[in-house]
């Protein structure tokens, strides 16, 4: 006998392997989607949290400080908190005319910054010369 074809039993099995072998793809892709979906809103909360470090470095920093807002879709809060302050005194020699002169007056911040839930801190030195303890040492 001359076979012709395939049997039923064999386009079950072939088409039960296909189908499996779809889903696996389709579990595949989805995982793939959504993990590329995570870190673009990973690095989207990465780039907003720098860029709310810069603007709040480049603004007055003061005690107890708090600001809020939305960012990027981003709710965010921070807080500034002054850790330490020194007095620095500085007189240079007569020959010496590159190193900064005077008193300094150096403060060191602590910012906590939540972005979306997650929270990082940051820290920031301040350095203000200071004309009025110049003269009085005079």
């Amino acid at each position: 006998m001359n076979k012709q074809g395939f049997t039923i039993v064999e386009v079950l099995v072939a088409m039960v392997v296909v189908t499996a072998a779809i889903a696996v793809a389709n579990m595949s892709y989805k995982i793939y989607l959504d993990r590329a979906a995570a870190m673009q809103k990973y690095e989207l909360l990465y780039n907003t949290a720098l860029s709310l470090k810069d603007t709040i470095e480049a603004g007055e920093l003061s005690d107890g400080k708090s600001m809020q807002g939305e960012l990027n879709g981003f709710e965010w809060d921070a807080e500034v908190n002054l850790l330490a302050n020194n007095r620095n005194y500085h007189y240079a020699q007569a020959d010496v005319s590159e190193r900064n002169e005077g008193a300094f007056e150096m403060y060191l911040y602590r910012i906590d910054l939540t972005v979306g839930g997650q929270e990082t801190e940051f820290y920031r030195t301040v350095y203000e010369k200071r004309a009025d303890i110049i003269n009085m040492s005079q």
